[in-house]
């Protein structure tokens, strides 16, 4: 109750109490306060639910971690430390790191590197400088061939988007009971 006073009296927002509680070294209730600013119409989510990971880490929850860093990788697609702090709870949990040696691999991850509304504006954008490349370029060897090849290239990831945003049913878990049936 004390807590609560003194942050209206002083304007200290859900986040930085969190953040003062988790530097404290009060997990728990960091979570709980976490947790509550996520529930904030206007707070930064890909952030909460980061820390929310580094909280569950921290209290040796390293499924809850995973579930946190995998929703905050959702938000925050390119962040290395999500990534990083990711790899370490499935490590924990005794989860082979997947390896990207193939250079289709490497491909696919920089594709899962943009959000949908990012690869959304680039394939329109790549379309659009194609399209308008190949109606201005009638005749024209090398220019007319690279106007085709980033329309192919725009058909290609938008065929991506649509099938990663309906098509692909495939679900991943993470199981947070330690006995549970699955089928």
């Amino acid at each position: 109750m004390i807590a609560v006073l003194v942050s209206m009296l002083f304007g200290i927002s859900g986040m930085e109490e969190a953040a003062h509680a988790f530097q404290a070294g009060l997990y728990e209730d960091a979570r709980v306060r976490f947790e509550t600013a996520l529930a904030e119409p206007d707070m930064p989510k890909g952030a909460l639910l980061y820390n929310l990971g580094n909280c569950a880490f921290r209290m040796g929850l390293f499924s809850e971690a995973v579930l946190f860093y995998k929703r905050a990788l959702l938000r925050l697609p390119r962040d290395k430390e999500v990534k990083f702090n990711l790899g370490l709870a499935e490590q924990r949990l005794g989860i082979d790191p997947s390896s990207h040696e193939t250079f289709g691999a490497a491909v696919e991850a920089l594709a899962d590197s943009f959000t949908p509304q990012e690869m959304l504006i680039l394939t329109g954008g790549l379309q659009v400088i194609g399209l308008v490349g190949l109606v201005l370029l009638r005749r024209g060897g090398a220019a007319r061939n690279f106007m085709v090849l980033l329309v192919l290239l725009a058909l290609a990831g938008a065929a991506r988007l649509v099938h990663t945003q309906w098509m692909d049913r495939s679900f991943t878990g993470v199981v947070l009971a330690r006995e549970i049936a699955l089928r």
